[in-house]
C-alpha cells in the first residue's frame, strides 16, 4: 500500500470512529455504560470507515474528498440532532407528570426517583429522615428533598427563642 492510500485509509477510519465515539457519549444512558457504548459505536464507526475506504479505493481524489467531507458533515449533523435538548417553551408545552413525595404533590416534566436516603453524619442530630429525589438529567436537573426534622431539636430552639424574647 502506497503512502497516499495509507493517508486515505487513516482518514476513512479516523473520522467515522471519532464521530461514532462522540455519538455514543450523547446516547449513553449513564456514566457506567458510557465506556461500553463508546467501544461499540467506535468499532461500528471503524467498520463503516473501512468499508467506505474499500469501496472508494480505486476512485479519483475528488470522489474521496467529497466522501470525506460528506462523512464529516453527516457526523456533525447526527451529533447535533441527537444532542439537541428541548427549549424552555417545548418543556412547558409537554405533558407533565403529577407526583406525590411525602405530603407534597407537584408537577414535573419527568418523574423523580430516589437517589439517596442517607443522612450525612454532620447533620444526623438535626434530621430523622432525609431523602433526595432527582430526574437524573445532566444539563437541567430537578432536585427534591423530603426531610423529617428531629422534634427535640426544634423544641430546644423554640424554648431558647422564647426565653430571649421575655
Amino acid at each position: 500500500m502506497n503512502k497516499e492510500d495509507q493517508i486515505w485509509q487513516g482518514l476513512f477510519l479516523t473520522i467515522p470512529t471519532v464521530f461514532a465515539y462522540n455519538l455514543a457519549d450523547v446516547i449513553a444512558p449513564d456514566d457506567q455504560t458510557s465506556i461500553l457504548y463508546a467501544m461499540l459505536f467506535g468499532g461500528i464507526g471503524a467498520m463503516i470507515g473501512y468499508g467506505l475506504f474499500y469501496l472508494l479505493k480505486g476512485k479519483s481524489k475528488q470522489i474521496k474528498i467529497l466522501s470525506t467531507v460528506g462523512i464529516t458533515i453527516a457526523g456533525f449533523f447526527s451529533i447535533f440532532l441527537l444532542s439537541a435538548k428541548p427549549s424552555d417553551k417545548e418543556i412547558i408545552k409537554q405533558k407533565w407528570v403529577t407526583q406525590t413525595i411525602g405530603n407534597v404533590q407537584f408537577d414535573n416534566p419527568e418523574k423523580l426517583n430516589l437517589i439517596s436516603a442517607e443522612i450525612p453524619e454532620s447533620v444526623k442530630w438535626y434530621y430523622k429522615e432525609l431523602k433526595m429525589y432527582s430526574d437524573g438529567n445532566k444539563d437541567r436537573i430537578t432536585l427534591f428533598l423530603d426531610s423529617k426534622i428531629a422534634t427535640d431539636t426544634i423544641s430546644i430552639v423554640g424554648c431558647a427563642l422564647k426565653s430571649m424574647m421575655d
